[in-house]
């Protein structure tokens, strides 16, 4: 996103030194609503913990140290409820 606003930073400035005002007008107020966008994204994702937060620190609250059994282990469990 902030390639966006770069691009169309570039494009105002060249806009400007080439006279084309309301170009260069148009095209920095397009970068600054892209780069407070941007912004409020950042502060959001930053402040927002994210989903898998939750349920990692739930496992690791009850002891458990891995979120997928071993192979071995699912081999086992497979084995043992299966009927000989």
């Amino acid at each position: 996103m902030l390639r966006w606003v770069i691009g169309f930073l570039i494009v105002a400035v060249l806009a400007a030194v080439l006279g084309f005002g309301l170009l260069a007008t148009a095209a920095a107020a397009i970068a600054k609503i892209i780069f407070y966008i941007f912004l409020m994204l950042f502060v959001i994702s930053d402040c927002v913990p994210p989903a898998w937060y939750a349920s990692m620190k739930r496992c690791c609250s009850e002891g458990v140290t891995r979120l997928r059994p071993a192979p071995s282990e699912v081999v086992r469990r497979r084995t043992a409820s299966c009927p000989a």
